[in-house]
């Protein structure tokens, strides 16, 4: 069974900005299902226009590689819900949306961000930057 990652944001924004770093290879990959939520998407649509990222180029993007988790809560529910995870309350949706999407990686390059032990243990989610991904991804092989 192919293993299931939730990708942060700032992790497809780097793939688009630096197409032959670490976050590019790894959503190249086709041994692993990677998942966004709803409100990434929203959240990376703004982000792409602040840098002036083509939309087009991150809508093919999110179409071709990802699979979408739609979170149904309100943002203050998902906030109640998740701040026990991350140390900024505005980062409770990559957790919830992990959960959702029932993975079992969570890939960001903020992981200070994030309460990577707790999510661990009450969560069974590996919070790992991308190159730590990419790099378990390749042991596999």
């Amino acid at each position: 069974m192919s293993p299931r990652a939730f990708v942060d944001s700032d992790v497809i924004i780097a793939s688009l900005l630096t197409p032959k770093g670490a976050s590019a290879a790894l959503l190249e990959r086709s041994d692993c299902t990677f998942c966004i939520s709803n409100v990434s998407r929203t959240e990376l649509g703004i982000v792409a226009a602040e840098l002036h990222i083509d939309k087009k180029r991150l809508v093919r993007t999110i179409a071709k590689q990802f699979f979408l988790v739609v979170l149904k809560q309100y943002i203050s529910t998902i906030k109640q819900r998740y701040s026990q995870y991350v140390r900024d309350v505005d980062d409770a949706h990559i957790v919830a949306g992990a959960r959702a999407g029932k993975v079992q990686f969570l890939v960001t390059y903020n992981q200070k961000h994030f309460r990577g032990e707790k999510i661990k243990h009450d969560l069974d989610i590996v919070v790992l930057t991308p190159a730590l991904f990419l790099q378990y991804l390749r042991s596999r092989n």
